[in-house]
């Protein structure tokens, strides 16, 4: 995780993709690469939560002609990656959660190992998962490689001990993965 400040809100981009576009989230690295030429941004984080949809975080708006073509709908907003300490918040994410086993090869947690893994890799928050299932791996091109990323979506409830340390998690993710589609936590504020 990055030690600069976190900017104060990012962008939320939610693209419901036309029934001819939805392979395109199966390309990790293309969907990486219209993202990055977008917003010139390599950080942009993302997720494919269910067939046909894509979430899309960014430090910047996406342009409106990102899409143009492959989306039925584009919809996007400003978020707010600042709780003060003692907020309470829902958390929902996508997130490659794996470890490193004996010869330092990483291996997938086991979904009944997932909310523990979940609750240790959420900096700046007491976390308690609700829920954690284990998701079809992303498959992608890295350095000329074919590679298998292992995904999991989660849900959680929690309460906010660091400020700058859950808003850091927001904005950079949590996690490997991050080009692949997984990484991305959304927060909102509980009543």
């Amino acid at each position: 995780m990055s030690r600069e400040t976190p900017p104060d809100s990012v962008w939320h981009t939610e693209v419901m993709l036309t029934r001819k576009a939805r392979g395109i989230p199966f390309d990790s690295a293309l969907v990486h690469r219209i993202i990055t030429a977008s917003t010139g941004d390599p950080r942009s984080l993302w997720c494919q939560p269910r067939t046909g949809v894509m979430l899309i975080q960014t430090l910047s708006p996406l342009s409106p002609d990102t899409f143009a073509g492959e989306a039925s709908s584009v919809r996007q907003a400003r978020a707010g990656v600042r709780f003060d300490q003692g907020t309470r918040v829902e958390l929902s994410g996508v997130v490659c959660a794996t470890i490193c086993k004996k010869g330092h090869r990483r291996v997938p947690v086991e979904e009944k190992q997932l909310p523990g893994w979940v609750q240790t890799h959420l900096p700046g928050c007491h976390a308690c998962v609700d829920s954690a299932t284990v998701l079809t791996p992303a498959k992608g091109d890295h350095a000329g490689q074919r590679l298998t990323v292992s995904r999991a979506v989660f849900h959680a409830w929690a309460t906010v001990i660091d400020t700058e340390a859950f808003a850091g998690m927001l904005v950079h993710g949590v996690g490997r993965g991050k080009r692949f589609g997984a990484g991305l936590v959304l927060a909102r504020r509980t009543a």
